[in-house]
């Protein structure tokens, strides 16, 4: 299974799960336009002190896609 495949299947499971600290960050981000990878290398490090791992997957194979390939993603998925 590719990067791309797991981060939309993620999204679509998630995105209505409002006790999803790093999905409500993400779309609170890419709602108001501020959504960079320094953003997400941010909510990673704040799950990761919070010992959220499967937040910290997830945003970690989200940084591995490309700008473009975020926008394309949320604006499909969320």
């Amino acid at each position: 299974m590719d990067v791309k495949t797991t981060v939309s299947g993620y999204l679509e499971q998630n995105k209505d799960n409002g006790g999803n600290a790093l999905i409500e960050f993400i779309k609170r981000s890419f709602n108001e336009g501020k959504l960079d990878h320094n953003q997400i290398r941010r909510a990673v490090l704040q799950r990761f002190q919070a010992q959220d791992k499967t937040a910290v997957f997830f945003g970690s194979l989200l940084l591995q896609l490309d700008k473009e390939e975020i926008h394309e993603l949320l604006n499909e998925k969320l």
